[in-house]
């Protein structure tokens, strides 16, 4: 069964043009899916995605692409079904095109990575939405290895580490060489274990009674996780009105689903940011929204941080770099929210 993508070009410009493709990468696409072979129709109908391997490395990021437009209309009529408004709709899709910016200006080349088609099938199965300046997974669930406590009195919160995590001299999490290992235990009396402060885990773990203080998150409860996309500023103003949209979308389409607040992991909530950027900077001040707890993974900040087009590279690339270079081992951060936080926030 011949795909339209594949015949119809009118359909894969509209598709392209609705994700945010850049004009470039979406010429190159439908040039050059003129160069896959036969079977390619067949395997796209079939949602193939080990056909993929069969290509070059080329072919293969354009079939990648087509694969995930092939289930763009599948994810526009999902959408009007539950009746989310058009604009969660076009954010949403909008990831594919970011997807092909960051390709194409990284490697010069159309398309995808085969790589990325798990993260973007997201979309079509009502996975994640876009609100705002940030995409939100709609299975909450929190994936980060600590303990919170909050006052009785509501008056403040505690974050403690989970039992036996490997930790670095500077309070990060690490797999190997390990300078310490955090301890958590709880009886009737209290919580104890290794206290989060700032980002870091100290060394020296502390006790709080159960009189004071109660336990109101930890790993697999429900949290909203929070992505956040390559693009566009990312103001405190702009992040907040996200968070809050989200709050408002979640209450009106997802009602019967419990959520304790926002949780997020990213290069971008690394305490050690601090030492590089001025305090006025939007990554520190979005850091300063929600409370910081380290988390293993390598951090993709040399990766991610590229030059930019016009700008070339700034003093934060400069300082990264430097660093990198002195030996320092940069780490991805952890950052929670909680929905009673969200309303005090102002700015």
């Amino acid at each position: 069964m011949p795909s339209d993508l594949l015949t119809d070009d009118r359909l894969l410009r509209k598709y392209s043009a609705l994700c945010g493709i850049p004009e470039p990468v979406a010429a190159g696409i439908l040039r050059r899916k003129n160069e896959l072979p036969l079977e390619t129709a067949a395997a796209l109908h079939a949602r193939d995605e080990r056909f993929a391997g069969c290509l070059s490395a080329d072919l293969q990021c354009v079939y990648a692409c087509l694969l995930i437009l092939e289930d763009v209309p599948l994810t526009i009529a999902e959408h009007r079904k539950r009746g989310f408004p058009w604009k969660i709709t076009q954010e949403t899709l909008s990831d594919i095109g970011i997807w092909c910016d960051d390709l194409f200006k990284r490697e010069k080349r159309c398309g995808i990575l085969p790589s990325q088609i798990r993260w973007l099938n997201h979309q079509k199965n009502m996975e994640i939405v876009r609100i705002g300046r940030f995409q939100y997974l709609t299975h909450p669930r929190f994936g980060g290895r600590i303990k919170v406590l909050r006052r009785k009195n509501r008056a403040g919160y505690r974050i403690l580490a989970e039992d036996g995590l490997g930790m670095n001299r500077d309070g990060q999490r690490t797999d190997e060489n390990a300078a310490f290992h955090t301890v958590y235990r709880e009886d009737a009396r209290s919580f104890s274990g290794n206290p989060v402060e700032n980002g870091y885990v100290l060394p020296d773990a502390l006790a709080l009674s159960r009189e004071e203080w109660d336990k109101v998150l930890e790993y697999g409860d429900p949290m909203l996780s929070v992505h956040i996309p390559a693009d566009g500023p990312m103001t405190p103003e702009v992040s907040l009105r996200s968070l809050r949209e989200a709050a408002d979308f979640f209450r009106i389409y997802y009602p019967n689903l419990p959520w304790k607040g926002f949780w997020c992991h990213s290069w971008l909530l690394d305490p050690f940011l601090r030492k590089l950027l001025s305090p006025s900077s939007n990554i520190l001040r979005f850091q300063e929204l929600g409370m910081l707890y380290p988390v293993s993974g390598k951090s993709e900040i040399l990766s991610r941080l590229t030059p930019a087009e016009n700008g070339g590279r700034t003093r934060f690339h400069q300082a990264v770099e430097a660093a990198a270079a002195g030996g320092h081992v940069f780490h991805n951060g952890g950052w929670i929210l909680f929905r009673e936080q969200l309303d005090a926030l102002h700015f």
